[in-house]
């Protein structure tokens, strides 16, 4: 699983993740989360991404996502994504930082 982050307006990413393994998928109804290890990136001086640390997948992620479709939900698709440092489990990057319930993502997605 390969992703970046950009800021809205801007081609040029601030974050970016690749993941090397995936812990679990589930899938329940109209709610998908997908859980793993991997690499993070970030930008050098030159906008250029680089490994934080090329040798070690040492960053986790998880992805939840709501079909706004599915059973039990309303509205439209919806999606959180969280990164942090495996073994400190410092956030790194929380698209709904502060928001408690990992189940209930708020974020709109644009399609």
């Amino acid at each position: 699983m390969r992703f970046q982050l950009r800021k809205k307006g801007s081609d040029l990413p601030v974050l970016a993740f690749r993941s090397k393994a995936l812990t679990y998928l589930l899938i329940d109804g109209g709610l998908s989360r997908i859980k793993g290890t991997g690499v993070l990136y970030k930008p050098n001086a030159k906008g250029e991404l680089q490994p934080i640390n090329p040798a070690a997948a040492d960053h986790s992620f998880l992805v939840t996502m709501v079909d706004g479709d599915g059973p039990k939900r309303s509205g439209g698709d919806r999606v959180r994504i969280k990164i942090w440092h495996t073994a400190s489990e410092v956030v790194v990057y929380d698209s709904e930082r502060g928001w408690a319930n990992p189940d209930d993502p708020r974020a709109l997605v644009d399609t």
